[in-house]
């Protein structure tokens, strides 16, 4: 069976990270490597948001073009 990671499951262990830390679930040695495990997420989640957000803008331009094209 393939394993397949996405932005979703990213993104959910981001909320887990939080929630388990609200809740006192770790030490105090080993918050600075969630911490730094926590950015990673939190970056990867934002770029890829953003990289969607930019792709669906560019697919948006393109098609506002093509009608404008068959409109003359």
């Amino acid at each position: 069976m393939e394993a397949q990671l996405t932005i979703n499951d990213i993104a959910a262990a981001l909320q887990v990270i939080d929630i388990v830390t609200s809740r006192g679930a770790f030490r105090g040695d080993e918050l600075s490597q969630i911490g730094a495990l926590r950015d990673k997420f939190a970056a990867f989640v934002r770029a890829s948001q953003e990289a969607q957000e930019a792709a669906e803008k560019a697919k948006q331009s393109e098609e506002l073009t093509v009608d404008t094209s068959a409109a003359q």
